[in-house]
């Protein structure tokens, strides 16, 4: 009888050493990067530089060991008769780990840049309840990665299907065969062009760029000051920094030109971001999965089957809407935090490309239910968080350092008021929980517009909490908990809470798979 695939102990490719290697090097040069700092700006030729580079030496020929070591230890195998994937590793501490096929939620291809060069990919495998990913074969062929791949969805397919015996895997490699055919019959191919992914970097969160800025700003003084004590040059690139952020505080000028370039800077590394993680996307629907592909600096390849998903998620804005930019995210069984972990996320899509989608996932449309809407304390709430609690820190700060005239903080703070609160009340007509016999759909925001859509049967709790100022206008906090996250309501009706738990509880006799 012919050797199933993978049915012995295997390692990663040879070339995985190198990859290991490199990897090892650069989380290395990754918590040590200052020290390059040091070699540039200081004495080469100093005492000091040459034991630093003496250490180095010693510290790569340690990485190359433990790289080697670390292929070696490295094993992997498909254990037919008991079904299970099973992996063995660990240098110092040999950690053996077997994930039965009815855990596995996902198995997907990743490829870095780096990989690319040396030819090799990345397999990772998903458990259902796993706080991080449980596998993670970093180095094996394209053609290999592939294979193990289609393999294990199709014993993962097989064991969801029927009572898997060994005798029934004696021809798994023809069965594989057999199985990717179907999936080579597109439905429909969606790719992301260069124009659309420019379009969604220019009008996406480009607050999140500048945040980066500060946050790469501060890292960087931060790194130089603790490294200034012995190093004039760097010392006074310190004074320099911090003698620069004094005088831009000190000039209005400068705030002004400085928050425009702020304001490019953040936009452009947002452009850069939305680059790096979703070029080349393309997203093609078969009659099984849909297969998603993207990625510049990571490459990552992942089949999506509908029962898998337990949320799914739109996202937008007016300027997106107008381009026709959707984004999609899909929880995935096997969250345990919610749309995060194990959050897909798909942008740029057309609106026609998202009925397709929804069509695909839950095979019928969404149904009309019952619209449900948040007490109206909500919009009070709202306007005391984002205006009410940020002018009384700023009065706050008036009174001690005395940097404006009082009118014109009263002007300010008057204007401001007005305009978080018509804000908020509009934001509040579009906030809504609708409830019908297939689905719960959650919509919220007025400018960043998200919808939330979820089937009944794959819900499997309903938590509620009633904090003691809610009980006089019989408010309570709802969260409805899937195997791919949670979906949470606030300032409902107690009413309406009881009629959401009454719904839960009569779709446990559901037979349907909800992963």
């Amino acid at each position: 009888m012919q050797t199933k695939s993978f049915s012995k102990p295997e390692r990663q490719s040879k070339i995985g050493i190198l990859f290991i290697f490199l990897r090892t090097i650069y989380k290395l040069l990754r918590g040590f990067w200052v020290l390059a700092v040091y070699f540039i700006l200081g004495d080469f030729f100093s005492g000091l530089t040459w034991y630093m580079v003496a250490g180095s030496i010693l510290l790569g020929l340690a990485a190359l060991i433990y790289s080697y070591v670390d292929y070696l230890k490295f094993q992997f195998h498909i254990n037919y008769s008991a079904q299970e994937f099973v992996l063995s590793k660990g240098v110092f501490n040999t950690d053996n780990t077997a994930i039965p096929f009815s855990k596995i939620q996902q198995v997907y291809l990743e490829q870095s840049i780096l990989q690319r060069i040396i030819g090799i990919k990345s397999v990772v495998v998903d458990t259902a309840g796993s706080k991080e990913k449980e596998i993670k074969i970093k180095a094996l062929q394209q053609e290999k990665a592939s294979h193990l791949k289609e393999i294990l969805l199709n014993l993962v397919e097989n064991i969801e299907t029927e009572t898997v015996t060994e005798k029934e895997f004696q021809t798994e490699e023809a069965s594989v065969q057999n199985k990717k055919e179907p999936e080579k019959e597109e439905e429909w191919t969606y790719r992301l062009s260069v124009g659309r992914l420019l379009k969604i970097g220019l009008t996406s969160n480009y607050l999140r760029g500048i945040g980066l800025l500060f946050f790469l700003y501060g890292t960087i003084q931060s790194e130089i000051n603790q490294f200034a004590v012995d190093n004039e040059v760097v010392g006074d690139a310190s004074e320099f920094m911090s003698n620069s952020t004094e005088i831009i505080f000190k000039s209005a000028l400068y705030i002004f030109i400085g928050a425009i370039l702020l304001f490019f800077a953040g936009l452009l590394i947002t452009v850069v971001e939305v680059f790096i993680k979703y070029y080349n996307l393309k997203l093609t629907q078969t009659k099984t999965s849909l297969l998603l592909e993207m990625g510049l600096k990571t490459t990552k390849h992942i089949a999506l089957k509908p029962k898998r998903v337990q949320l799914y998620r739109v996202l937008t804005n007016p300027i997106q809407k107008k381009l026709n930019l959707y984004e999609v995210q899909l929880a995935i069984a096997g969250s345990t935090d919610g749309l995060s972990k194990n959050k897909v996320k798909i942008p740029g899509l057309k609106q026609e490309f998202l009925k397709h989608i929804h069509r695909f996932i839950f095979d019928k449309p969404s149904e009309n239910g019952t619209v449900y809407k948040p007490h109206k304390i909500w919009i009070f709430r709202k306007v005391v968080r984002f205006s009410i609690i940020p002018l009384l820190l700023i009065t706050g700060l008036n009174f001690i350092f005395e940097f404006s005239e009082w009118h014109y903080i009263l002007l300010f703070g008057a204007v401001f008021l007005i305009l978080v609160s018509v804000y908020q009340f509009f934001a509040y007509r579009k906030t809504y929980l609708s409830i019908s016999p297939n689905f719960i759909r959650k919509n919220i925001g007025l400018w960043n517009q998200k919808q939330e859509i979820a089937e009944i049967f794959k819900f499997q709790g309903v938590s509620i909490k009633q904090p003691f100022w809610y009980k006089k206008r019989g408010l309570v906090n709802i969260t409805l908990h899937t195997a791919g996250g949670d979906l949470h309501y606030r300032f409902i009706s107690e009413s309406v809470a009881k009629e959401i738990n009454y719904i839960l509880y009569k779709i446990e006799t559901s037979t349907k798979a909800w992963m």
